[in-house]
């Protein structure tokens, strides 16, 4: 079960609650207002194991730090990822008058392209693939047996990832959309943080960016 929690402090983000049939899950992208996501997963008795991250920017990362004062549990995210989560003006929390910074602890992992990520349960599965372009740290969560990925900033709904910004590539992003995203099966469902949900398929036939 997929649950979309859309979080706000600069700009909007799709925060997302990914449960298996126990109730026990992740939370992708907690981008702000942690307190206020850990109410809601205390309210509803969900086990959150890990916090996922697609990238280091502040709208997607914001809300660790209060989400953790909450709930005492592991950040993973792209190899790439502690200098977003140490540099504000990587982070660009520098660029809307923020000095934010995640408070990274020893249980945290910062891992490497095809590393699976599992629930205690055996309930989900999650396959990091590494998808720079938008960000030096880039990388997508895909689980292939619910046929599911969650892109980031990486692909949205017709439309892909700003790389203007630090750590931006226009060509890498390219090459992780053409040579990752578009491998996967045409009917992978994409869920992005910041656009409606899309299809693998779809994007390639009527996306920004046409195989």
């Amino acid at each position: 079960m997929i649950k979309l929690i859309q979080v706000y402090d600069v700009i909007q983000t799709n925060s997302y609650i990914y449960l298996d049939e126990s109730g026990h899950g992740f939370i992708i992208d907690p981008g702000a207002e942690g307190d206020r996501l850990a109410d809601l997963i205390i309210k509803n008795g969900w086990t959150i194991e890990k916090i996922l991250i697609s990238h280091g920017h502040y709208d997607h990362i914001g809300g660790i730090n209060a989400l953790r004062r909450s709930l005492d549990i592991p950040v993973i995210a792209g190899l790439k990822a502690r200098k977003y989560f140490e540099d504000p003006y990587f982070n660009i929390s520098s660029q809307f008058g923020r000095d934010y910074r995640v408070v990274i602890s020893e249980e945290d992992l910062f891992l490497p392209e095809g590393s699976l990520i599992s629930l205690s349960t055996g309930g989900i599965t999650l396959k990091l693939i590494e998808t720079p372009g938008h960000t030096e740290d880039g990388c997508s969560f895909y689980n292939e047996k619910e046929g599911v990925c969650f892109v980031g900033d990486t692909i949205f709904q017709g439309s892909i990832g700003r790389t203007d910004m630090p750590g931006g590539n226009y060509e890498r992003l390219m090459e992780s959309i053409n040579n990752k995203i578009y491998s996967l099966p045409d009917d992978t469902d994409l869920l992005s943080g910041h656009s409606m949900p899309t299809k693998v398929g779809i994007e390639k036939k009527y996306g920004y960016f046409r195989r």
